[in-house]
């Protein structure tokens, strides 16, 4: 193997692994037989994984409709597929905060639950975000996004600041 075609392949390999790891099945989370993707919406959180906004905090599905769906803090997105109806989504929002005091670095670790009321049309993906703004007296938003249309369609987005 040359040296040349190490540096295509090691970006390849990258790639590979990175979307093997993205594209997990979404969990079912309705009664009856499972129903392809064009029936059924997908909604999708941030997880463990900070998004590019600023103050981003990570997002864990805890219930839905008051029933709890068991996802450990620990995993870097969760993708939950639902019939289409309307739905109550609590959401836990944490983010690790770092400071300076007298010298001294000091984390401090902020969580907040939500509840969000969205509309689940099939064949559609939505994605749930949240952010936490330390510096503005701790407010935290919470808001679901259209993936295709990126439409802002339940809860509160923050304006950039």
């Amino acid at each position: 193997m040359t040296a040349q075609s190490r540096k295509l392949l090691i970006p390849l390999a990258a790639f590979l692994v990175f979307s093997a790891g993205c594209a997990t099945k979404p969990v079912k989370m309705y009664e009856g037989s499972e129903l392809t993707l064009d029936r059924v919406g997908v909604i999708q959180s941030a997880g463990a994984l900070k998004t590019v906004l600023p103050n981003s905090a990570s997002v864990l599905v805890t219930h839905i409709n008051g029933k709890a769906t068991h996802f450990s803090a620990g995993r870097t997105q969760q993708a939950i597929a639902l019939k289409p109806a309307d739905y109550e989504v609590r959401v836990q929002l944490s983010r690790r905060v770092e400071t300076v005091i007298a010298g001294n670095p000091v984390a401090k670790q902020y969580n907040a639950d939500k509840m969000l009321k969205i509309k689940v049309l099939p064949g559609r993906t939505y994605r749930i975000m949240g952010s936490l703004f330390p510096e503005h007296t701790f407010p935290w938003y919470a808001w679901v996004e259209d993936a295709q249309s990126g439409k802002v369609i339940a809860g509160t987005k923050p304006v950039k600041q």
